[in-house]
């Protein structure tokens, strides 16, 4: 069985929403915002003023996003199915697809949509919760 590595960068767990990280050697390390757990789009987790625009706005709206810095609550093994140039996370109702130098990303029962704010970032292990770059 095959995993990848989810971090909660950004979460709040009342509301299951936030910027979570997902490290997996073949795609390297990818971002999206959850809404009450399912993927909406994709993110740049790099970019400080990014992430700031999410936290003031989903704090506007009472969920406020704490960071994300404990092992044992906010990273996660998750499950990869791989199907040739397609990426099936199920834990996260995701799927990423790699087309030449081009990504998508969909929700299990959604429609592809190009990654265009992630940046392509080489692959690391989340060892360490306080750099969530």
């Amino acid at each position: 069985m095959k995993t990848a590595q989810f971090h909660r960068a950004y979460w709040n767990y009342e509301t299951n929403t936030g910027i979570g990280k997902l490290h997996y050697q073949p795609l390297g390390i990818l971002a999206f915002v959850f809404e009450d757990g399912e993927p909406q789009y994709d993110t740049n987790f790099l970019d400080a003023d990014e992430i700031a625009y999410y936290r003031k706005n989903y704090k506007k709206h009472g969920r406020i996003l704490t960071i994300g810095v404990q092992f044992d609550r906010d990273i996660d093994l998750v499950r990869v199915t791989e199907n040739e140039n397609i990426y099936t996370f199920c834990e996260l109702n995701l799927e990423v697809k790699t087309e030449g130098e081009n990504r998508f990303f969909r929700r299990l029962d959604g429609e592809w949509q190009e990654i265009e704010n992630s940046p392509v970032v080489e692959y690391q292990r989340c060892d360490s919760l306080i750099c969530v770059s």
